[in-house]
């Protein structure tokens, strides 16, 4: 940089000004390359020094700065999950957030919720987004069901998805200029990689940093107690997803039983979701099950005050025919676990379930306390709810 263009940037301290979303022209791109160059930036400020007040052609001090910012930070290219390098000219002020309920919290975990400006229905029936969220307009039914009329209305920069293939949509999106950037922030193995991109994307990079260390911290706690476990110390686990005995093979979902020093019993089936019979449970007779429930199917998460229903669910489990045969039941090892306690931080989920599958090495361990540094630290709400049933 000229000393010329570095004492510009100390004059006129370099930020974000909003520019108006989907114009495709950047105030100060003299050749419409949506590049603001070295030489034009000392064109436009020399235009603002040497403007008289009144002046047609005069410069504001803004739209200066704003030619500023996006000299120095931009462009700026991130990967998304299905491999797209997508590119972005100018700060990214307008966001509508269609990715379930984990695009939303995320950008709010990065501290962007103000630009948020709109979300599917879903977010506000979680206690914990509502709180921040519940004045963000109604874009659609779920993350699969977008109303395109009102998110164009809403003129965002990007609409933030699911890396599911959108193929209508993305046209549509194209159409008006609007980026579709797909990414996943549930999957804990592509966190790390995809929070960084994010982060470096939308300039919150140290943030960023922040997310990713508090899950590397509980999670690599939790891998290096188990490590060396030999295999008569890893609990044999029965994992039941949403629907009864609908179960997975390893490399899916239940990867948190192997990474929390547990066997899952039905390791020899496909990854993918799978129904068993409760015979084959029996035969099988699992030291641990663990009953994965969500909101919308039995009551728990952030605006619930009581465990009525997680007791209820666990006594039925309990007296299913035959059942009271298997060690997990007789030793009272059964535990029902909220898949809002996992999110976008599977730190937490990880934490119930390492306390559960090894109670003595995880003594020190309180699941509650991680959960509550969580909300306090990236979502700046006080931790409240039941997403386990019995903690111990």
């Amino acid at each position: 940089m000229s000393l010329f263009l570095l004492s510009v940037s100390v004059i006129l301290p370099i930020t974000a000004v909003p520019i108006a979303a989907n114009e495709m022209h950047l105030s100060g791109d003299l050749n419409d390359d949506m590049i603001i160059s070295e030489a034009e930036l000392a064109d436009l400020t020399l235009t603002y020094l040497s403007a008289k007040p009144g002046d047609s052609a005069h410069i504001k001090l803004d739209d200066l700065r704003e030619s500023a910012c996006i000299h120095k930070y931009y462009p700026r290219t991130v990967t998304d999950s299905v491999g797209r390098e997508l590119t972005i000219y100018r700060p990214v002020e307008r966001i509508v957030a269609t990715g379930g309920t984990y695009g939303p919290e995320t950008l709010c975990a990065l501290g962007l919720q103000d630009k948020i400006v709109g979300v599917c229905e879903g977010v506000k029936k979680r206690g914990e987004l509502n709180i921040i969220m519940a004045d963000k307009r109604s874009v659609g039914i779920s993350c699969f069901s977008w109303d395109m009329e009102k998110v164009i209305e809403l003129k965002p920069d990007i609409v933030l998805a699911y890396s599911y293939p959108y193929p209508v949509y993305e046209k549509q999106l194209n159409a008006s200029n609007i980026l579709l950037v797909r990414m996943d922030f549930h999957k804990p193995e592509n966190y790390s990689t995809e929070i960084q991109n994010i982060g470096e994307w939308l300039r919150v990079e140290d943030r960023a940093c922040e997310l990713i260390d508090f899950e590397k911290h509980h999670i690599s706690l939790i891998e290096e107690r188990v490590q060396d476990l030999p295999p008569g110390q890893k609990p044999h686990v029965y994992f039941e997803s949403y629907d009864d005995f609908v179960t997975y093979g390893t490399g899916s979902s239940i990867d948190p039983i192997v990474a929390c020093g547990g066997v899952n019993i039905f390791a020899d089936l496909p990854a993918q979701a799978v129904t068993v019979d409760s015979e084959s449970v029996l035969v099988r007779n699992p030291e641990v099950i663990i009953k994965q429930v969500w909101a919308g199917s039995i009551t728990s998460g952030y605006d619930v005050d009581d465990n009525d229903e997680m007791k209820m669910l666990r006594d039925r489990i309990m007296n299913r025919p035959g059942w009271d045969r298997i060690d997990a039941v007789k030793n009272g090892r059964v535990y029902i676990l909220s898949s809002d306690a996992k999110s976008t931080h599977a730190s937490v989920y990880y934490s119930y379930i390492a306390r559960w599958l090894h109670p003595d090495r995880f003594e020190d361990i309180d699941p509650i306390e991680i959960h509550r540094e969580w909300f306090e630290e990236f979502l700046d709400i006080e931790y409240r709810g039941v997403y386990a049933y019995p903690l111990q």
